[in-house]
């Protein structure tokens, strides 16, 4: 076989060993779409099924960072300032989970909603 050839095959065989290592990984959701509908839809719907949960009365103030991983649909790690209104409206801050079901309309599933320390 010759060299070029030999090469090619190599960074194809790079290229896919690297691909297969994030497939399924966390990517961080940078600031600039931290706003976007996704995004913006996924903390709500924490935030409205943990306080059907929690019978709380916690409100969205900011998504303040996040990620997502494709597994099986969409899942979404963000971080969430809220204020409770339970509680004189003082700011908390909370991890949320939320793994969003492939096929567009379909429901959403609240995985983790853990309240972070100071």
């Amino acid at each position: 076989m010759k060299k070029p050839q030999i090469l090619a095959i190599l960074l194809v065989l790079a290229l896919a060993v690297a691909g297969a290592a994030s497939l399924g990984g966390w990517t961080k959701i940078e600031p600039e779409h931290l706003k976007d509908q996704d995004v913006a839809e996924a903390a709500a719907f924490a935030v409205d099924q943990h306080n059907r949960e929690g019978a709380e009365n916690l409100k969205l103030v900011t998504v303040d960072s996040g990620e997502s991983q494709v597994v099986n649909g969409k899942r979404y790690r963000l971080n969430l300032t809220v204020s409770d209104a339970g509680n004189g409206d003082a700011l908390s801050k909370y991890e949320a989970i939320v793994w969003v079901h492939p096929g567009g309309n379909s429901p959403k599933e609240l995985t983790s909603f853990k309240k972070q320390k100071p």
